[in-house]
């Protein structure tokens, strides 16, 4: 590799790395939703956003609550626990001007203090056009007496949910946590199947001055993640370099005018992409086209 970047390394130095795609890291959150769950998996929720864009071809930053979004078309903000004036401030102007907005389940719960003022997802009621009116953990209950008291409320392992449009027609599978939506405005995607919400909403979408908004209020499967990717490139205009196996890795630098893809694969096994266009091979100087 040193004598591959020896070769061709001064056609990339100091390339940009341009991205339409942003997902927002709040170490307030973070914080906020350790102490009362140290098991969230806040990580796992900004990781799994993020690759699944990546998966299209796409670059992503990881950015602070606050700043310019105004080279983005597409924010993912995964369980922004901890909402102030100037973050909820900042994502209203970023969906006003046409951006699409992704908010996720535990979203808009508390304030800088950590207190719960306002039924979730509070300050960023009004964008999501949604209300969560119950929430629940999807595992074994931990208070006393549940296992034994056959009155109690036993949660299921895991739920289901299934899409209410034929546009995307498609079940998931849903685990740890739901919140239990109540539609303000917004579109229902997908519904709950099992336990008392059943037929609820789970996945919503809603227009908010020239953009979009959707709430995901369940943590799901990875493939759900990849499916909503490219539903939302096709809300945001955006469009994806190709879809890019699991397992391989696809980054792309600008410099002087010129993009310049990296094409990486950690599988333990070949594989092969097709990327639309004309493409040259910077070692070898072969052109490849699509």
């Amino acid at each position: 590799m040193g004598a591959e970047l020896g070769k061709v390394g001064a056609e990339f130095a100091h390339a940009e790395s341009p991205a339409s795609v942003a997902v927002v890291l709040s170490y307030d959150s973070l914080w906020a939703l350790q102490i009362g769950d140290h098991n969230f998996p806040y990580f796992d929720e900004l990781r799994v956003f993020s690759n699944s864009f990546r998966r299209w071809g796409l670059n992503t930053d990881i950015v602070e609550p606050t700043g310019d979004r105004g080279k983005y078309k597409v924010v993912a903000a995964p369980s922004l626990h901890v909402v102030d004036p100037a973050t909820a401030s900042n994502l209203e102007k970023f969906v006003s001007n046409g951006g699409v907005l992704i908010l996720s389940a535990r979203s808009g719960f508390k304030n800088p203090d950590n207190l719960a003022t306002d039924l979730p997802p509070g300050p960023l009621q009004h964008l999501a056009k949604v209300r969560v009116k119950d929430f629940t953990q999807l595992s074994a209950p931990e208070r006393s007496g549940a296992v034994t008291d056959q009155g109690a409320y036993q949660p299921n392992s895991e739920n289901r949910i299934r899409s209410t449009s034929p546009d995307w027609a498609a079940e998931y599978r849903a685990m740890g946590w739901i919140d239990i939506l109540e539609s303000d405005g917004a579109q229902t995607l997908f519904q709950y199947q099992l336990d008392y919400y059943a037929s609820r909403p789970a996945v919503t979408i809603a227009d908010y001055g020239t953009g979009k908004v959707v709430y995901v209020g369940t943590i799901l499967e990875p493939c759900f993640y990849v499916d909503l990717a490219k539903q939302v490139c096709a809300w945001a205009h955006l469009e994806p370099i190709s879809e890019i196996p699991e397992g391989m890795d696809f980054a792309i630098r600008q410099k002087n005018g010129r993009s310049i893809g990296f094409l990486l694969n950690f599988a333990e096994s070949p594989q092969s992409v097709r990327l639309r266009g004309e493409h040259r091979d910077l070692l070898s100087g072969k052109v490849f086209a699509a």
